[in-house]
């Protein structure tokens, strides 16, 4: 029996834009940063920036693994990062976007409400 495997972390295609969409709904692991290491990679071969919009449906945790695989992609993306745009529901959400700020002095980080989608968007044109 073929055990399928469902990430938490999915690339979503924006038409007409430079923007790397990412939805995360369940728990990140070591192997969705290898999804979102893919789609930054593709990415950087059209254009020497990224913008990304982070859409967070449902977090349900962060596996050690997926830490070290986070330090490892800032580290990689830092200097290529421009914007990062984190929407979801407003208590964990706009900490967690607040706390990773202030790690990431230099980088424009903003947090926009679930129903703010568009505002995001446009903020990171």
């Amino acid at each position: 029996m073929k055990v399928q495997t469902k990430y938490a972390l999915r690339i979503k295609e924006l038409a007409n834009t430079d923007i790397l969409a990412v939805v995360i709904d369940g728990k990140l692991t070591a192997d969705d940063y290898k999804v979102f290491n893919r789609a930054a990679d593709a990415r950087l071969k059209i254009t020497n920036k990224l913008c990304c919009l982070i859409e967070i449906i449902d977090l349900d945790g962060v596996s050690l693994g997926a830490m070290w695989e986070d330090v490892k992609a800032g580290f990689k993306y830092y200097d290529k990062m421009q914007k990062i745009a984190v929407v979801g529901h407003q208590d964990a959400v706009e900490n967690a976007a607040e706390a990773a700020e202030h790690l990431t002095p230099g980088l424009e980080l903003k947090y926009f409400d679930i129903s703010d989608k568009d505002a995001a968007l446009t903020w990171l044109k």
